[in-house]
């Protein structure tokens, strides 16, 4: 198996936009991106010197078709593509690779960035990690040299520690930014904006670095300040999503401090 140059694209999303335009500037040659919005294909195409298509039954032949879709539509994508020949990988934290198995593709995998992106995110060489997963030992050896173009950091998983580590990173990421913008709403009833909390934010990321992250937890909650929780309580009396989430996780607070 040759070494990985050429890659197509199946999707024109945060992720595919993201990586493609950074392998392209690390020198990689972007054959194809695949969406079935044809404008959002050809948006990312003439970013990459790519051709654009919404024919994903005519994906052109490369080195590597990276799929970064939704989770619930990569199988069905993947039942269409003719050419079961071509090495393909998913960019899913909980789609596992019998997926691409069950549909004939001969060489297949996952290449799971752990990492949060947007369609303006600029990458560099970082040490994020990259969870990577192969059916072949050659294979697995060329992804993992092209994963070293996007991170210092790469890591074997398989199927199941991936649907693991990408649920501890809802948890982490996606509910946290939930919580944030709570924050921000309840800040800017006082005319403050979300940057007065940046300092809080990065410190407390940093101290999960250095102990048992529970043995960290701070606030009323854990202090069972009851007059502090009342006057929260009082002030959310209008807004019931976040009052109730309040409540919730105090009580979870306090339930696992009693562990």
């Amino acid at each position: 198996m040759q070494e990985i140059k050429t890659i197509s694209f199946i999707g024109s999303g945060n992720v595919a936009t993201a990586l493609a335009i950074h392998l392209f500037k690390k020198k990689y040659t972007i054959t194809q991106i695949y969406s079935k919005n044809l404008h959002n294909a050809k948006v990312l195409a003439k970013k990459v010197k790519a051709k654009a298509t919404n024919l994903i039954e005519g994906m052109a032949d490369a080195d590597l078709c990276i799929v970064a879709l939704k989770d619930d539509v990569i199988e069905t994508v993947s039942k269409k593509i003719n050419n079961k020949n071509i090495p393909i990988v998913h960019t899913s934290g909980t789609v596992s690779t019998e997926v691409f198995h069950k549909n004939n593709f001969k060489t297949f995998g996952c290449f799971y960035p752990l990492q949060t992106f947007s369609k303006k995110s600029k990458l560099s060489v970082s040490n994020f990690p990259i969870l990577l997963e192969a059916n072949d030992t050659k294979f697995y050896t060329k992804l993992e040299k092209m994963a070293s173009a996007v991170s210092t950091n790469r890591l074997r998983a398989n199927s199941q520690q991936r649907l693991n580590i990408h649920l501890a990173a809802v948890f982490a990421c996606n509910f946290t930014n939930y919580l944030y913008s709570i924050s921000e709403n309840i800040l800017q009833q006082s005319h403050f904006k979300i940057n007065l909390l940046y300092p809080l934010i990065k410190q407390t990321a940093e101290n999960t670095k250095k102990e048992k992250v529970f043995t960290l937890q701070t606030g009323p909650a854990i202090r069972k300040d009851y007059s502090t929780i009342k006057k929260h309580l009082e002030l959310l009396e209008k807004n019931k999503k976040a009052k109730k989430i309040y409540r919730l996780l105090t009580q979870a607070i306090q339930e696992k401090a009693t562990e």
